[in-house]
């Protein structure tokens, strides 16, 4: 905030500047603008742009990046990103470790996104074996996953799809036999991981779909999957 700029009102969703021209904005009340214009002390000199580091104390770390909602949170030496929809939840752990100096929310946060981060890249790396005949992809806004052989789409919520002429999305009904699918405890990067029921479905559909000859005695799922 320069000199110049004033809050002239605050809500618990929108603060009301007045900038350096006289002329007034209104600005969205979410953890960068509050931390910056209400909280002020030493957030009122963040800018985005310059990646400021903020040190909480207890080897955490705040700093802001060129997208507003988007938090750099830094933890003994680890880092990690925090998603927008994390917004609100990241506000109040670099409230309660600056102002409280309870720093065990932030630490838990930083842990669940950090842990998060881990297993996507596990994930990653385990489907890079695959070669070209796999490949990300986001056909859409709500879906993000894989394409498999440019015939089959398996999106990261576990749903499995033919790919129809034209380009369309068929839906597939693959079950897995095993319904009681138990996590499973890693050490990736030195850190222990777990994949829940989610990943081990998704990570099975799409094994399935690469070896479908495998399962041509399944007539449920082999009807689905063959060439037409």
């Amino acid at each position: 905030m320069t000199p110049k700029e004033k809050v002239l009102d605050a809500t618990p969703n929108s603060i009301l500047l007045l900038k350096e021209d006289n002329t007034t904005a209104l600005i969205p009340a979410n953890t960068y603008n509050t931390l910056k214009y209400l909280v002020k002390d030493i957030f009122s000199g963040i800018q985005g742009e310059s990646h400021t580091k903020i040190y909480l104390g207890g080897d955490c770390v705040i700093s802001p990046t060129t997208q507003e909602y988007v938090f750099c949170m830094e933890y003994n030496g680890d880092l990690v990103h925090t998603p927008p929809e994390k917004d609100r939840e990241v506000g109040r752990a670099v409230l309660d470790a600056y102002v409280k100096k309870n720093f065990q929310p932030f630490i838990a946060l930083f842990n669940e996104l950090y842990q998060k981060q881990l297993r996507t890249e596990f994930l990653e790396l385990m489907l890079c074996a695959f070669g070209d005949r796999i490949r990300a992809a986001a056909p859409s806004q709500r879906d993000s996953g894989y394409f498999i052989d440019n015939t089959f789409f398996v999106a990261q919520n576990g749903n499995a799809y033919k790919v129809a002429p034209g380009g369309d999305l068929r839906h597939l009904c693959i079950v897995p036999k095993n319904h009681t699918i138990k996590e499973t405890h890693l050490t990736y990067r030195g850190r222990k991981i777990i994949l829940g029921q989610q990943e081990q479905i998704f990570l099975s559909k799409i094994v399935m779909l690469l070896n479908k000859e495998k399962y041509i005695k399944d007539t449920v799922f082999w009807n689905q999957v063959r060439d037409n």
